[in-house]
């Protein structure tokens, strides 16, 4: 942490863009806007970005906060902050222009560490924290930043989201939710309030498309779904879990691209230990061409070779009995 401090310091009065990943989740902006309040504080000259888009509830805390970002921004800058990935996957086709670019790059990041993680000049990942918000606010702290009732709304925003309302918070997370609610007095249903997006019909329709190209296996007690369908398959993956799946992969087609993404009940991670970001996901990403990364019971990867999914799915559900049979 102290040299991650001392590595941004060197940037005041230089500019510097702090970059989401692409379709950037409430994790990410937060900790883009975050950090850029932090590091203006330190007269760092902040621009704020992501690829491709951001998720709806990251684009409904950006109106709540009145702030914005740009959208596959110029890299014109001295330094670039990854905020909430490690991978070439989640830069999708804006990696190129970030390797190339003549800044240097910084990784901020809480995903499980592979080989094939991208090298920066400068990175900060922790695989026990359960959000790079999280993380951004240790850092503040670290840089002695003043946190501001801004501030401590954002961070609260980004871990609240990234531990699915507290589901998968540590001690240490509802510590410091408990402390910054207190000091600023922030009101728990305003953050619920903020999160909650209605989901719209062409999710509704893609989930119910995946129920219904749903297949499942019994492996002991346990039940491994698997779907496909064209867009939305985080989304896809949640609702086969809910439906009763102790294990679920969704993959999401496209001419020349491919998405999969895996979810697991707590439930199975604590029996089985089998942790999806670093045990399963590597070797799918390898089977369709591309790059993963992801937690113990959520994970996704990219590729560029659709025509490899069956391949994945069976490679998927292969590691899982072979290791449940065990």
């Amino acid at each position: 942490m102290k040299k991650a401090a001392e590595f941004l310091k060197q940037f005041k009065g230089k500019n510097v863009l702090l970059l989401g990943h692409k379709n950037a989740d409430p994790d990410s902006v937060s900790s883009v806007i975050a950090l850029s309040y932090g590091l203006k504080e330190l007269g760092i000259k902040t621009r704020c970005g992501v690829i491709e888009s951001a998720s709806k509830v990251a684009q409904k805390i950006l109106a709540e906060l009145n702030e914005s970002v740009e959208v596959d921004p110029e890299l014109n800058v001295d330094l670039i902050i990854l905020l909430d990935m490690s991978t070439e996957g989640q830069l999708s086709g804006f990696y190129k222009n970030v390797m190339q670019s003549n800044a240097q790059k910084m990784i901020i990041d809480h995903h499980a560490i592979h080989d094939y993680t991208m090298k920066a000049d400068f990175s900060f990942i922790d695989e026990k924290a359960t959000s790079t918000a999280g993380l951004v606010y240790d850092l503040l702290l670290e840089l002695k930043v003043k946190i501001t009732k801004e501030i401590a709304k954002i961070i609260l925003l980004g871990i609240v989201a990234e531990t699915a309302h507290l589901h998968y918070a540590t001690i240490k997370d509802f510590q410091l939710i408990s402390d910054l609610m207190s000091k600023f007095k922030l009101d728990y249903q305003w953050i619920c309030a903020i999160l909650e997006t209605p989901l719209d019909v062409s999710e509704r329709i893609a989930r119910l498309k995946a129920a219904q190209r749903a297949r499942f296996e019994q492996v002991g007690n346990f039940l491994i779904a698997r779907s496909e369908i064209s867009s939305f398959e985080a989304s896809a993956a949640r609702m086969l879990i809910r439906a009763g799946a102790d294990v679920a992969i969704v993959a999401a087609k496209k001419e020349k691209e491919i998405r999969i993404s895996t979810r697991a009940t707590t439930s199975f991670y604590e029996k089985t230990k089998i942790d999806l970001g670093k045990d399963v996901i590597p070797g799918v990403a390898k089977i369709i061409g591309g790059t993963g990364s992801g937690h113990p019971t959520a994970a996704g990867a990219n590729g560029r070779n659709p025509a490899k999914v069956d391949e994945a799915m069976r490679y998927f559900f292969d590691f899982l009995k072979e290791k449940l049979a065990k």
